[in-house]
């Protein structure tokens, strides 16, 4: 017998959100922290490192690509 369709849903999910959680909510949380002193700064900036493949198909994982295609948006 193989693994329920439900186990292998939720496996998927939690995978789904380390990888966000990792790649794209771990800066808004920064940025958000850093917000207030970011906003007293005349010369404030946020530089946030992205990937490749955020623009263009390759065979990274779909959870990877489309977090930080998020990032690139945020």
């Amino acid at each position: 017998g193989g693994k329920s369709t439900q186990k292998g849903l939720s496996a998927q999910y939690e995978e789904w959100q380390r990888v966000w959680n990792l790649n794209f909510f771990s800066h808004v949380h920064l940025i958000e922290l850093f917000a207030p002193l970011l906003e007293k700064s005349p010369h404030a900036s946020i530089l946030s490192v992205s990937s490749v493949v955020a623009q263009t198909y390759t065979l990274a994982p779909s959870s990877y690509s489309t977090s930080k295609a998020a990032l690139d948006q945020f």
